[in-house]
């Protein structure tokens, strides 16, 4: 928008954020059709950046040795993903980059025997295989393939934010009733309908809107990013409990590594030190003495929920005009538009002359 421009320009659907959900979305939206325009400050920065990218199939949901509701509400998404990294799914991604092609769930300790058998039961057939360790874990190491891709976090951006009708500007305040959209220099639009795809900004916007609902949850990381000689890993490791004792993906040389070293690392005040520390006990056969750690703070943000549990569900709550929508997984994307897709309106809008926001950096191009 141009700042001083106060003339009121209509659009049909606009989608306020730019991190996965607003830009799946947004590109599912143009892909059907429908006139859809997307503002953000930027691309990719608030959450989606800084993931690991990985396309979960809910296997990690799994390790209490039973199917539970977040296990059974992600496990079609790997191939909705795989699809159209193909080029031929609900949108095309052909041209973003695989880190990976699976994730690996190594088992640091000794699995209990009823997890051990659920792994290889028909409930979890196509999902996980027992595979040969890495060279670099001893051999005796229990070690299984998922078939959960991880996609390069900056390509994916990159490749989402070709789909025309995206724009840099900050939004400052929605309308429910009357659809006025309020920039930061001062310009307004009109939408039809709104969809607010924010993140953690979602919360302001909604204050500022004057809503009180949905009310919404963060959930603070503190993920460990590793530079040194470090072997290609993409794995879960895993020992007796429901959770990952580390999750582990590498990005362009760099670990990025999260699972309960991250969670537990949050108010940690000699972080680096003692995830290093836990790192190393963790993987014993890998010299980890030349890596040096840096740590990147997380807030997820979701719909609250009782206890302030991980939703296992993409969510969306309409009031007038206004969607709000979070995925509360980026594997979920897909699955958050089949559901606020039907909402588009119909109508037709002429694109908005805006210029093209910037992308955000991963933390392993800022540790560069």
């Amino acid at each position: 928008m141009h700042k001083g421009d106060h003339t009121i320009q209509t659009v049909a659907n606009l989608i306020v954020g730019g991190g996965i959900a607003g830009l799946w979305l947004h590109a599912r939206a143009h892909a059907a059709g429908h006139s859809s325009q997307l503002i953000a400050p930027a691309l990719g920065g608030g959450q989606t950046l800084l993931s690991q990218g990985i396309i979960h199939g809910g296997t990690k949901y799994a390790l209490s040795g039973a199917l539970t509701g977040a296990s059974e509400a992600i496990k079609a998404m790997p191939q909705r993903w795989l699809d159209a990294l193909a080029g031929h799914g609900e949108i095309d991604l052909s041209d973003v980059q695989l880190a990976s092609s699976h994730q690996l769930m190594v088992h640091n300790d000794s699995l209990s025997g009823k997890v051990t058998q659920f792994f290889a039961s028909k409930a979890l057939r196509g999902r996980v295989e027992s595979v040969t360790p890495p060279a670099f874990l001893p051999a005796n190491t229990r070690v299984y393939q998922l078939s959960e891709p991880v996609v390069d976090t900056e390509s994916l951006i990159r490749s989402l934010a070709k789909t025309p009708g995206i724009g840099a500007g900050v939004v400052e305040k929605t309308e429910p009733e009357s659809g006025i959209v309020t920039l930061a220099d001062g310009s307004k639009i009109q939408a039809e309908k709104i969809f607010i795809c924010a993140g953690e900004g979602t919360e302001d916007l909604l204050t500022q809107s004057g809503l009180i609902t949905p009310k919404m949850q963060r959930r603070p990381l503190r993920m460990l990013v590793g530079q040194g000689p470090l072997p290609e890993l993409w794995a879960h490791i895993v020992g007796s409990g429901t959770k990952p004792l580390a999750t582990i993906t590498t990005h362009n040389g760099f670990w990025y590594v999260g699972g309960n070293i991250a969670e537990q690392g949050v108010n940690d005040s000699d972080f680096l030190s003692n995830a290093s520390k836990q790192l190393q006990q963790l993987l014993p056969s890998l010299d980890l003495s030349q890596v040096t750690w840096s740590a990147v703070d997380i807030n997820r943000a979701e719909p609250a929920t009782e206890n302030a549990a991980r939703p296992d569900n993409p969510f969306i709550s309409t009031q007038g005009r206004i969607t709000v929508a979070w995925p509360t997984k980026l594997a979920l994307s897909p699955a958050l538009a089949d559901q606020v897709l039907p909402l588009f309106s119909t109508a037709h809008s002429e694109p908005l002359p805006w210029a093209a926001p910037d992308l955000a950096l991963t933390p392993w191009s800022a540790n560069a």
